[in-house]
């Protein structure tokens, strides 16, 4: 049994086509396709409902379901042999995620190397570095409406641990 297919486009947010997008499903990271020069994807082999996300670098992420005001990815029904066309993923712009590092006395901590980790975004985690003022800027990240903020310098356990809350519109966070 091959399974079902998904196939769309990938758009920025004026409507034009994306080239080089990474298309995938959520949960898979296995079954990728990368658009071409009209945006286009297609992804075969699926065996169950997906739910897709789209990842464009610099120029943004997105999923199927935002136009649908969906603050998360709509599962999409797959069955075998069939293929689901027209699933077109609008690119949201990319968000940063930043801050600055301190130690207990609230005084900046400079150099450190870290990884962030985001349930419920994706990427799933970016490495970055705190700079001599402490400060940091990491991404860009394609997120839903809200994700668990994790922070851990480079072969250690968790630094630290928040929630971090994005708006529709807003930018570095």
């Amino acid at each position: 049994d091959r399974g079902g297919a998904v196939a769309g486009r990938v758009l920025d947010a004026a409507g034009e086509p994306v080239a080089g997008a990474v298309v995938r499903p959520l949960l898979d990271l296995l079954r990728t396709d990368v658009t071409d020069a009209a945006g286009r994807y297609r992804i075969e082999g699926l065996a169950h409902a997906v739910e897709l996300v789209a990842l464009a670098g610099e120029r943004g992420a997105g999923f199927f379901g935002s136009e649908q005001g969906w603050g998360r990815p709509v599962a999409v029904p797959v069955e075998p042999g069939r293929t689901v066309d027209g699933l077109d993923i609008r690119l949201a712009t990319p968000r940063m995620v930043r801050g600055r590092l301190v130690d207990h006395a609230g005084a900046p901590v400079a150099g450190l190397r870290f990884r962030l980790t985001l349930a419920g975004g994706f990427p799933a985690s970016v490495e970055g570095e705190s700079g001599a003022d402490g400060v940091f800027r990491v991404g860009p990240f394609g997120v839903f409406e809200r994700a668990r903020c994790w922070m851990a310098p480079q072969g250690a356990h968790s630094l630290a641990s928040s929630t971090i809350w994005f708006f529709p519109g807003s930018g570095d966070l």
